[in-house]
């Protein structure tokens, strides 16, 4: 049975780590967002460009909806992008009234460098921790990522570690 203080330091622990976790991916984010800010692009054409690494080729609706504006606001993003060269547009294959957008390689190489760019600053803090510490940072972020996954495929607590120790 769990007592009420221990669901209450429970509930200030969750927080606590919740807090840390928004702070982490903020002091990760800072130093890339200096060198985002030199690349005379808007924060809208950054992020489409990593929409569509990640789900390229997009149709344009498609790419307006990830982005959360209208059509014409999209085109206008993937204009801008397409006359900088890092994204072009095709015809749809199956439908030739819908235009389908791609990464070129200059766009796939951006996206990468500032891919980098947010690993290089979590190396560089991973490298500043001592051992028992990123050991237990790695222990709790794989308790985290199978508590999470669990929750995705909709499993109970522990199956989704259980499944993951069989493999």
């Amino acid at each position: 049975m769990t007592l009420p203080a221990e669901t209450d330091d429970h509930e200030r622990l969750r927080e606590q780590v919740a807090e840390d976790f928004r702070r982490v991916n903020r002091l990760v984010r800072a130093g890339p967002a200096d060198e985002w800010a030199s690349l005379n692009l808007t924060m809208a054409q950054v992020k489409a460009l990593f929409i569509l690494a990640a789900h390229e080729p997009c149709r344009m609706g498609q790419l307006a909806q990830c982005l959360s504006v209208s059509l014409p606001s999209a085109t206008g993003t993937v204009d801008r992008l397409v006359q900088a060269g890092l994204v072009e547009r095709l015809a749809d294959p199956d439908d030739r009234r819908l235009v389908l957008v791609r990464l070129t390689e200059a766009g796939r190489t951006l996206v990468e460098q500032l891919r980098e760019g947010r690993r290089a600053r979590l190396m560089a803090g991973l490298q500043r921790l001592s051992p028992a510490d990123l050991a237990a940072l790695a222990q709790g972020l794989r308790a985290l990522a199978v508590a999470l996954a669990e929750l995705e495929n909709g499993e109970p607590r522990g199956a989704a570690l259980a499944a993951e120790s069989e493999r």
